[in-house]
């Protein structure tokens, strides 16, 4: 939980190519801000995993640990490419003292209620605190849009507190299967 009256927010824009030449963008905006001690409310804006506009409006709680994991599950609601949409999921992670930082898994799925289409995706990450500015994380991103064959990507991200309470995000990504296979990130987090 983020804890009671606690927002965070980043936003990112994003360039995607397949061949390194001709250059797409999608800009994301994440909000969350705790409600209380124990429910984060947020919104997700910006590229679904289908890759088409997204709105979706959520509500996380944890749920209790097991064997040292912690573990929240979340429901959003809202329309992706014009079309309403059910977005499930659940995160399962820990922190890591030696060295410092933490591992993450999360699944989400969204259901598109006209079509009956579903698709999903699971992020796998691994980061480290590297000083008390400087952050960076790997990711394992797996999905699949309906129609499409699954992909998998892999991420890497620097994270660096310029001032405090906001860091820059910068990041890069690889097509390991059906993707594009340049993709390049910079973001901004703030907490407040």
């Amino acid at each position: 939980p983020r804890g009671k009256g606690k927002h965070f927010s980043s936003a990112a824009l994003r360039f995607h190519s397949s061949t390194g030449a001709d250059w797409t963008k999608s800009f994301t905006y994440f909000h969350e801000y705790g409600l209380s001690d124990q429910i984060n409310i947020g919104i997700d804006f910006g590229g679904a995993i289908s890759g088409f506009d997204k709105m979706i409006f959520f509500a996380t709680v944890p749920l209790p640990p097991m064997f040292g994991v912690n573990i929240a599950s979340e429901l959003g609601v809202g329309v992706v490419a014009g079309e309403a949409v059910v977005r499930p999921g659940v995160s399962i992670g820990r922190g890591l003292t030696s060295p410092s930082g933490w591992i993450t898994l999360e699944a989400a799925a969204e259901y598109f209620s006209q079509s009956d289409a579903v698709d999903w995706k699971l992020d796998t990450t691994f980061g480290l605190s590297l000083t008390a500015r400087a952050k960076t994380y790997l990711q394992l991103q797996v999905g699949h849009q309906h129609g499409d064959l699954p992909f998998t990507r892999l991420a890497a991200s620097v994270a660096w507190q310029f001032k405090p309470r906001l860091s820059l995000d910068l990041g890069a990504s690889t097509s390991l299967m059906n993707s594009e296979r340049y993709r390049l990130k910079f973001g901004i987090w703030r907490e407040f």
